[in-house]
């Protein structure tokens, strides 16, 4: 009776599924840290916490540099509760209770499959930003049980990092036309997960607007594809032109429709089904799929996602040169754009808007993402062109924040004089930011230890 809580605490440090594995591994044999987590299956930060709760209840302990080993203590508690619930009638009630489980989700999921249904059991959500590609990978991870958010998405992805935008008119097609996907996927893998194309296909095909037969055709095909990989795989998706040319989520299908999750959550509108030719996927049909976790070594990891940064940042061989500027450059030619002014429709006022909310965001996630890997090395000689880096993106963000100021999103809006004026001052002021601030990544990588 005097040891009530203390006993409570220790239960509570070992109550856990993942903990117990840990202990078993443990008692078969000293393990490090990498070992642990591929067969936990655990994110190297949900396995430290669970490292760190059973040293301090003293069932595990340390053993030389990355390994771990269990003490006596964790083998004779393991040993007790294994022959406690082998005796127990407890067990029996579990055993049956899992059966049935099995049988009732067999069931359900049998159910929904003959009425033309299919879905995840884990629902993913689209995490709310403006660069929907950050925003439907974060929500897909994250119903993966993968500690990440759009600044881990974007910065080792080196989305972020990128800006580009149409020539001779303010498009709002700018962040997402452009030839990086390949560098992208590369990235968004160092969080731990294989991710590829699912589905690639180009295709003069825009939306559902006077939709054609054949162009009907490749849609079903896209759908049939994705049925396919669905029911064999049982994952999520990131795909494009839902509900509009932008990323979202699909995690299942209804009949002849995709099951989504995407902004209009954010919004307060209802996720309802997108039937297969209603998706809205200008110049390429496409969805990316998630496989397996992969292991990822957090330094490799940091310099690869710098690197990657400078290519993604100075935007070389990713813009469609004859329509599109990537890169610093960007910037100068979207300041003509706007010191020009109004001939024909080379103006949108949407476009203008949401590009620039999108820089915005990419250059504060930028920022978050340089400081959260310049932490990791403050001993080391990359650390201070890190944090210059940032300081520099910095001043690039500050001056988005006051060009949207100016030119607030809205899907209609005007182009006077002086707020033109200002803006093409503004986005002028960028370039030289962006010019030193990818000079430090190069000394970064250059001095990287």
């Amino acid at each position: 009776m005097d040891n009530i809580e203390g006993m409570t605490e220790f239960l509570k440090a070992v109550a856990h599924p993942k903990r117990i594995q840990i202990l078993s591994l443990l008692n078969e044999q000293i393990l490090n840290f990498s070992k642990l987590k591929r067969q936990t299956e655990l994110q190297k930060t949900a396995l430290s916490n669970n490292l760190t709760s059973l040293i301090e209840v003293k069932l595990i302990e340390r053993f030389e540099r990355g390994f771990y080993r269990i003490t006596q203590d964790g083998q004779e508690l393991l040993k007790a509760i294994t022959k406690f619930y082998d005796n127990a009638k407890v067990r029996e009630l579990f055993e049956r209770k899992k059966i049935q489980q099995y049988y009732s989700q067999g069931f359900q999921k049998r159910r929904l499959t003959e009425m033309g249904e299919n879905r995840t059991s884990n629902i993913p959500v689209y995490q709310k930003c403006w660069i929907s590609y950050l925003g439907a990978v974060s929500g897909v991870l994250k119903s993966f049980g993968q500690e990440c958010s759009i600044i881990d998405v974007g910065g080792y992805s080196g989305w972020s990092f990128f800006i580009n935008v149409a020539k001779k008119d303010t498009c709002a097609s700018g962040p997402t036309a452009h030839k990086a996907y390949d560098e992208i996927l590369k990235g968004t893998q160092a969080l731990g997960i294989e991710i590829k194309w699912g589905y690639k296909e180009e295709t003069k095909y825009e939306s559902e607007i006077d939709i054609d037969t054949p162009k009907r055709g490749q849609a079903k095909k896209l759908f049939d594809h994705f049925k396919k990989d669905f029911n064999e795989n049982q994952k999520p998706i990131v795909f494009w032109g839902i509900p509009v040319p932008e990323y979202g989520i699909v995690y299942g299908y209804k009949d002849e429709s995709y099951l989504v999750s995407t902004f209009r959550h954010y919004q307060g509108l209802p996720e309802t089904p997108i039937p297969y030719d209603k998706i809205k996927a200008p110049g390429l049909l496409h969805y990316f799929s998630f496989d397996k976790q992969i292991d990822v070594d957090p330094k490799v990891r940091d310099k690869e996602a710098i690197e990657r940064a400078i290519r993604m940042a100075e935007g070389k061989n990713y813009a469609h040169e004859d329509t599109y500027v990537a890169g610093p450059e960007a910037f100068v030619e979207w300041a003509n754009v706007l010191q020009k002014g109004i001939k024909g429709e080379n103006l949108i006022y949407f476009g203008n808007s949401y590009v620039a909310n999108c820089a915005l965001e990419g250059r504060s996630t930028t920022v978050e993402f340089l400081k959260r890997v310049a932490t990791r090395y403050i001993d080391r000689p990359q650390y201070k062109p890190l944090i210059k880096a940032s300081e520099e993106f910095s001043k690039s963000k500050d001056l988005l924040a006051k060009f949207v100021e100016i030119f607030p999103f809205t899907f209609e809006g005007e182009f006077p004089e002086d707020k033109r004026k200002k803006g093409t001052d503004l986005l002028l002021k960028i370039k030289p930011n962006e010019i030193k601030a990818i000079e430090h990544l190069k000394e970064a990588v250059n001095v990287w230890k």
